[in-house]
Order: structure tokens, then C-alpha cells, then sequence
């Protein structure tokens, strides 16, 4: 056997201690598919891309053909690539580059879960503190209505 090619085995085989699930695959999957050179995960930013252009054309009063199907099949696309990416995400990771050992790779993953639970915090705070300014924006219009 060539060396190369035994170069080429030993990082087709996933060790088992790298088995596991992703947490920051799953939570934020096209940002770590581009750090993890995990190519397949870019499609969940196709995904959110897509239902992002849905939601503007329907903002701005522009038909499409069902225009509701679009946005849940976006939304189930970027689902399923994230549980798919949780799932395998470890082990696609492993594969695309060269890891020092299973503690490196594991602690490099760590990180990644802790940026997507960030990223995910931030997120729900932002679409909170826009729920409430929608909120307090249609109390006042009703209250200066009603006077």
C-alpha cells in the first residue's frame, strides 16, 4: 500500500470518542459547515437565504406561487440539515483535516457549541426585544385610537 493512501485511511476512520452529537453543527449549522470545512452544511445557508428572500418579497406585497409551502419548506430544509449536521457533524469534521489528537478535536468542537448557544441567545434576545417594541408600538397606536 502507498503511503498516501494510508494517510487517506487513517482520517477516513472516525475514532469512536468522536462519535457523538454536535451541539454547535446542529445550532449553527452553515457558520460551523465554513469553519469545519464541512461543504454540505452550506446548503443550510441556501436554506435560510432562500426563506430570508421569501419573507422580503412577501414584505414588500409580491405574489409568489404558494408562498407559504416556500417558507416551511426552507424552514424544514434548514431543520433537517441541522439535525443531519448534529448526527454526522463529528465525524465529517474529523475527515475534512488533519486533528493533533481526539482531546484537540473535541475541545475545538466545544467551542464551536458554546459560539452557537451565543449565537442562539442573541438571537432569541433580538426577537424578543422586537416582539415587545411591536408591542408597545400597537399599545400606543391603540391608546392614542381610543382617546
Amino acid at each position: 500500500m502507498i503511503e498516501g493512501d494510508q494517510t487517506q485511511e487513517v482520517a477516513a476512520t472516525v475514532p469512536d470518542g468522536i462519535k457523538r452529537w454536535n451541539w454547535g453543527a446542529f445550532l449553527i449549522p452553515w457558520i460551523w459547515a465554513i469553519g469545519n470545512k464541512v461543504w454540505i452544511g452550506l446548503l443550510a445557508l441556501v436554506a435560510a437565504a432562500g426563506l430570508m428572500t421569501e419573507n422580503v418579497l412577501s414584505w414588500n406585497d409580491i405574489a409568489l406561487p404558494c408562498e407559504g409551502v416556500l417558507a416551511v419548506l426552507f424552514l424544514l430544509t434548514w431543520l433537517v440539515l441541522a439535525i443531519v449536521l448534529g448526527i454526522k457533524g463529528n465525524a465529517w469534521a474529523w475527515q475534512s483535516r488533519k486533528w493533533r489528537s481526539v482531546e484537540s478535536f473535541r475541545r475545538a468542537q466545544r467551542i464551536w457549541a458554546y459560539v452557537g448557544l451565543v449565537v442562539v441567545a442573541a438571537t432569541a434576545a433580538g426577537v424578543w426585544y422586537i416582539i415587545q417594541q411591536i408591542a408597545v408600538a400597537l399599545s400606543i397606536l391603540a391608546s392614542q385610537g381610543g382617546g
